[in-house]
């Protein structure tokens, strides 16, 4: 690699040298010049523009269902749809949740999906649905990326076959990848699969930016600044780059034009894109300031957790060999068998086809620069070195990740298997000197997307409405008030879309602390005051509904679900609390258990009592749970300490005096722990793990 660079550079000081001597009056200003030795500029951005068009009429016709069949989203889409709205309003300083417990760093997308959704659905009506409105302008987003990078690298090639031959290479990409993994690319909303084609334009760019298209570095940053925000590992892979893009510009510049007389020549795209990094930092800082602890807090604990090599080496070649066999499910191979990835690949006519014409490809270019004893163009060899870096920061990214090598973490990297694929078009079109009227590139780039009709099924959306959760909603009543949905992990993709409906309707509703992080943080409940509860039960999981008693009353029973309207009962004694929520409301307890939950500093358990809840003049206060050694649990009740609970007691009893409880109104027992520890996974503070609470008189 080393070797490499030096070449690269002394190319490019030799070129700086040559241009000086044309003129010494004036050092070289870096422009936005296309090749001199490429084609016709207009000529290459018509057809451009008719394979963009082309591509995106026919996806619009084989997807002519999303501007009329209204999508409603559930699961992971129902969860940034949550945060969608909070942008539609400038409210989200968040990217989308983590399976590790933070959220990735920044919003970007979930603005772009706001502006999208307001200008589709809001203003215009072209589409039904919002969900329908954040398809269509991925699929806007990841066309600009695309065909962006298609004219960049058009714009040194001299053939004008290049760009439809890059159009068809495309989509033959697009269709491998998505017979591997279903409506992935291109048309898909989830955060790991919308990085691809981001990726591919900031590489793109990087390599115009630095041998001298500056008037190009706005979309630089633009690019890599949506990736930091898209991925928490992204830094990696766009610091990396950035810094060696400024070290090629200080090269071939600073040593000629000084930094001050550098930035002043080029203080327009300079300018633009300082303000770039101040308005993607700004969610960031936002969080920063009014959280504690934010999300960076998050991000710095996971990594504390898994600090050093992760994963052996040969695993992570292996997993990064992978995705040259398109495997959908990289942690089950790698699990359940020794990994052959050339049989795995080779099993399946459509990437062995990808492979033949890959290795055709390469084949033809070795041919002709071992024929013609001639040097690709420097953009290409920095396109090359930038591709080469990549592949070893996937690696080394891939050694510190944690957890299984699930393929969704590197769907990104499928972004250089395309590039090289259209460097290797460039070069081979150069090479072979293959000139045709532009007429005829014109005529290619409007029929070659025909050919998506052929694979119908690898460019149709997928993405489709649960009819259960549209069922859910429909069984809330209107005008219920705030609610708390009650429900057990495995209905969270159910419950997460009729949040979702009832947060775009304006709806209150709010979740347990220990779901904050998907639904939210200001969707946790904190009081109990003309709260209602809805408790929902997953009858595949748990066939038995649990028994519904006046007030309680029964809003739906289907072959999956079992939902409640239990209004919070005022309770007579003897009784038994368990942490399941449906008696009494936990405030600031983590976990989706019902059989025990983390609390944290100062965490409530709050419940309503009878007015005569009991004739006794004393009550025994059972709590059920286990401290941490070194860090006791003081209890309070309404106001009152009780005692404090220590390590090795799974129960502990604490006699009060009736007077201490309220009537016909709302108690409140607190678990204080001063001195807490954090969570496995995440920065919260975890103090006591609480199993339940009995209440019995006592004579």
């Amino acid at each position: 690699m080393e070797i490499i660079l030096t070449r690269v550079f002394y190319r490019m000081q030799t070129l700086d040298a040559s241009q000086q001597r044309k003129d010494s009056a004036e050092p070289p200003k870096l422009g936005s010049a296309p090749d001199p030795r490429a084609g016709d500029p207009r000529a290459l951005a018509v057809s451009v523009v008719v394979a963009a068009g082309a591509f995106l009429l026919v996806l619009a016709i084989i997807n002519r269902a999303l501007f009329s069949s209204p999508i409603m989203e559930y699961g992971d889409s129902a969860a940034n749809a949550l945060q969608i709205e909070r942008a539609k309003h400038l409210r989200e300083l968040l990217g989308n949740y983590s399976r590790w417990g933070f959220h990735h760093p920044g919003p970007g997308f979930f603005y772009i999906y706001a502006l999208g959704e307001a200008l589709f659905h809001d203003l215009l009506h072209f589409v039904p649905a919002e969900m329908n409105a954040h398809i269509l302008t991925i699929i806007l987003l990841n066309a600009a990326f695309l065909f962006g990078s298609i004219w960049i690298i058009a714009r040194r090639c001299r053939s004008p076959l290049f760009v439809p031959f890059a159009l068809a290479l495309s989509l033959f990409f697009i269709y491998v990848v998505n017979r591997a993994m279903p409506g992935s690319a291109f048309l898909s909303t989830w955060p790991p699969h919308v990085l691809l084609f981001c990726f591919l334009f900031f590489v793109t760019e990087s390599a115009a930016v630095a041998v001298g298209e500056i008037s190009q570095l706005p979309l630089l940053f633009l690019s890599g600044l949506l990736l930091v925000h898209g991925h928490a590992a992204q830094p990696l892979f766009v610091g990396t780059l950035i810094i060696l893009v400024l070290v090629t510009l200080c090269f071939r510049q600073g040593r000629h034009l000084g930094l001050r007389r550098f930035i002043s020549q080029n203080r327009r795209p300079v300018g633009i894109s300082l303000l770039l990094c101040v308005v993607f930092a700004t969610p960031i800082a936002l969080d920063l300031l009014l959280h504690k602890p934010n999300n960076l807090d998050a991000i710095r604990f996971y990594n504390s957790q898994h600090p050093g090599i992760q994963h052996k080496p040969r695993e992570a070649l292996k997993y990064e060999a992978s995705f040259l066999d398109f495997i959908p499910d990289t942690e089950v191979q790698f699990r359940s068998r020794p990994t052959h990835l050339m049989s795995l690949g080779g099993s399946k006519p459509y990437v062995a086809a990808y492979w033949c014409i890959a290795c055709v490809m390469f084949g033809v270019l070795v041919g002709i620069y071992a024929t013609r004893k001639t040097k690709p163009p420097l953009f290409f060899e920095y396109l090359a070195i930038a591709i080469g870096i990549v592949l070893v920061l996937f690696f080394v990214w891939t050694l510190k990740m944690a957890g299984e090598l699930v393929s969704f973490n590197g769907y990104f990297i499928y972004g250089m298997q395309l590039l090289a694929l259209l460097v290797l078009a460039a070069l081979i079109l150069d090479g072979l000197e293959m000139r045709v009227r532009p007429a005829l590139a014109f005529a290619l780039c409007a029929l070659i997307p025909i050919s998506m009709f052929a694979g119908k099924p690898e460019f149709t959306n997928i993405s489709k409405s649960d009819a259960e959760t549209n069922r859910l909603y429909d069984s809330i009543p209107p005008n219920i008030g705030p609610v708390h949905f009650t429900f057990p992990v495995e209905a969270w993709p159910e419950i997460i879309g009729v949040a979702n409906h009832m947060e775009r309707e304006g709806r209150p509703f709010c979740v347990d602390q220990g779901w904050g992080w998907v639904f939210g943080s200001e969707n946790v409940c904190h009081e109990m005051d003309h709260l209602t509860n809805i408790v929902w039960t997953n009858l595949i999981r748990t066939p038995v509904p649990r028994k519904c008693e006046l007030p309680c009353r029964v809003l739906l029973h289907d072959g999956m679900f079992d939902v409640q309207l239990v209004p919070y009962p005022f309770l007579k004694l003897p009784v038994a609390i368990v942490p399941d929520g449906v008696l009494t409301l936990n405030t600031d307890f983590y976990g989706a258990s019902q059989e025990a939950v983390w609390s944290s500093k100062k965490s409530a358990v709050q419940f309503r009592l009878d007015r005569d809840f009991s004739n006794a003049p004393r009550v025994r206060v059972r709590v059920l749970g286990i401290a941490i050694n070194a860090h006791p649990a003081r209890i309070i009740l309404n106001g009152h300490s009780l005692g404090s609970i220590v390590a090795g007691a799974t129960a502990s009893d604490f006699i009060v005096d009736r007077s201490v409880l309220l009537p016909g109104a709302e108690n409140q027992l607190v678990i204080q722990v001063d001195h807490t520890v954090k969570g496995p996974r995440d920065p919260r503070d975890l103090g006591f793990l609480w199993a339940g609470l009995q209440l019995d008189g006592v004579n």
